[in-house]
């Protein structure tokens, strides 16, 4: 299931990757996006993945490639969406009448991504395509882009933990409060960042590598791997496979949703209950023994499921 793209998904992925028109989008060209006059459809449907549409659909996105990577950790402790983390710095919120609000607003402003089990802070980011996330010159440097919005992470949580400081705790401009020397303790915030042509940036397969060998370590044997290296190996190019496919899928269903919502049924939906039954038994036995590394020599031929 983490692998499964539709046709029409596939298509626009492919479009996306060797930088052709949509097909999408080709006989809806030049029609108004969103209600707008000052935005049209593009060739490429680029404006369907940038703009602020209504739907959610650039969230959906990011929640689908932070789940894709959540779901590669295994055995490896890994926490999504951090909660709690910071509730505890506002020192002052219990003398404000407003307390209710400011604790609420407090999380929202401050919840990482992901942590793993070390403390490290994660924050997953979309990038869609637009002159302010690729200039032209990042074009000739590949994942560019993607690495320089990586870099501007920790910095907005420092710029957020500060206002969260001023508004909470009535720290003064220019002063170190309770949620910034916190925020701190955590170390840099890793950004985890899929660009607009399903690149990531390379922190991802930093944290890659690591499920993999995290996992390898205590399920080599149940996988019938001969090492713990193997075993790494055949986790690792299953982590990059799920996590590559949701990438260029992510998009793909992004612009198509979006183009849905602007000019009608562009994408036919297959019942995904027809499916649902097997890919759950699959994911279910995937998770608890992980992929197979070891095949007898003559299991290939064999029907999965005849007599031995």
């Amino acid at each position: 299931e983490d692998t499964f793209i539709r046709r029409s998904e596939l298509h626009e992925s492919y479009a996306t990757y060797f930088g052709l028109p949509s097909p999408s989008c080709a006989p809806h060209v030049g029609k108004r996006v969103g209600g707008n006059a000052n935005r049209v459809l593009d060739v490429y449907g680029d404006i369907l993945t940038s703009a602020q549409l209504p739907g959610g659909e650039q969230t959906k996105r990011h929640d689908s490639f932070l789940q894709s990577i959540a779901a590669c950790h295994g055995a490896m402790p890994f926490e999504v969406e951090v909660r709690g983390l910071f509730r505890w710095c506002a020192m002052q919120a219990d003398n404000n009448p407003e307390f209710q609000a400011q604790r609420a607003k407090l999380r929202q402003i401050l919840q990482p991504d992901a942590m793993t089990g070390d403390g490290t802070l994660y924050d997953a980011k979309t990038m869609s395509f637009c002159p302010t996330r690729y200039p032209p010159n990042s074009w000739d440097t590949c994942r560019k882009a993607v690495s320089a919005r990586a870099a501007k992470v920790t910095r907005e949580y420092v710029t957020k933990a500060r206002k969260a400081d001023q508004d909470c705790n009535g720290t003064e401009v220019g002063s170190q409060g309770p949620i910034e020397r916190r925020l701190l303790e955590f170390g840099p915030i890793r950004g985890l960042v899929v660009g607009a042509f399903g690149e990531v940036n390379p922190e991802v397969p930093k944290l890659i590598k690591r499920m993999a060998e995290y996992n390898a370590e205590r399920q080599w044997r149940l996988m019938g791997a001969n090492t713990v290296t193997e075993a790494a190996a055949t986790l690792k190019a299953r982590f990059t496979r799920s996590i590559g496919v949701e990438a260029a899928r992510g998009l793909a269903r992004l612009r198509l949703r979006n183009l849905d919502r602007v000019c009608g049924e562009v994408d036919g939906t297959l019942p995904s209950r027809k499916r649902a039954f097997f890919f759950k038994a699959r994911w279910a036995h995937y998770t608890r023994f992980g992929p197979r590394a070891y095949y007898e020599p003559d299991s290939r031929d064999r029907h999965r499921f005849g007599p031995r």
